[in-house]
C-alpha cells in the first residue's frame, strides 16, 4: 500500500468508528462492532472493510445490515471526507479475530 492508500485508509476507519457508535439506527445492526481492517482496492475506487462483531451471535445479522445501509453509510462518510471520489464501501466479516482466539485457547490449553 502507498501512502496515499494508507492515508485514505485510516481516514476512512475514523469515519465509519464514528458513524458505526453514533449515526446508525439501523435494529439489525447490534454488539460490539470493530474495523478490523480496510483494504483499498481497484485504484481508490472500492474499500473493502472488514469488521469483527462481538458477541458472535449478531454476527450474521449485523452484517446483512451493514451491507443493506452501505448507501447510507456511504453518503454520511463521504460528507465527513474531503475526497472528490471517495470509494465504494463493501462490508465484510473477518474471521482472523476469532481464529486467533481459538488458536491461543488451543495454545493455553
Amino acid at each position: 500500500m502507498n501512502h496515499h492508500t494508507e492515508r485514505t485508509a485510516s481516514n476512512l476507519k475514523r469515519v465509519l468508528a464514528d458513524i458505526f457508535q453514533r449515526r446508525l439506527a439501523d435494529p439489525r445492526i447490534r454488539g460490539m462492532i470493530t474495523i478490523t481492517k480496510i483494504d483499498i482496492k481497484d485504484q481508490s475506487r472500492i474499500a473493502v472493510v472488514s469488521v469483527s462483531v462481538f458477541p458472535e451471535k449478531h454476527e450474521s445479522m449485523t452484517i446483512k445490515g451493514l451491507q443493506s445501509a452501505t448507501l447510507h453509510i456511504q453518503k454520511l462518510a463521504n460528507d465527513k471526507l474531503a475526497m472528490r471520489r471517495p470509494p465504494h464501501l463493501k462490508f465484510q466479516i473477518d474471521k482472523t479475530v476469532k481464529k486467533e482466539a481459538e488458536l491461543l485457547d488451543a495454545i493455553n490449553k
